[in-house]
């Protein structure tokens, strides 16, 4: 798999250049945001995944932390293949 060139942000809307991107998990909710972006809400944040730092290793690591996400919360899952769309190409 191989990432987008940019996806928009699900917090303010502006882009992102990829893989310059998080991805956050709070209760019931995942989202592609900035780092500047990031939840001020830590307390409900269950898992961030930062997909530069993940990437060093391969794609593979993102998708592992879309299962286990989904695993925690299976309602997400909708909500996973749906980001899983908007960052991969």
């Amino acid at each position: 798999m191989k990432l987008k060139s940019h996806v928009d942000c699900d917090f303010c809307g502006k882009r992102i250049t990829m893989p310059k991107a998080i991805i956050e998990y709070d209760d019931g909710h995942v989202s592609v945001r900035h780092h500047e972006c990031r939840s001020s809400k830590m307390s409900t944040v269950y898992s961030v995944l930062d997909i530069e730092k993940e990437l060093q290793l391969d794609t593979y690591c993102i998708m592992k932390f879309f299962n286990k996400i989904c695993k925690h919360n299976p309602r997400i899952a909708p909500l996973c293949a749906e980001l899983v769309e908007k960052i991969f190409d």
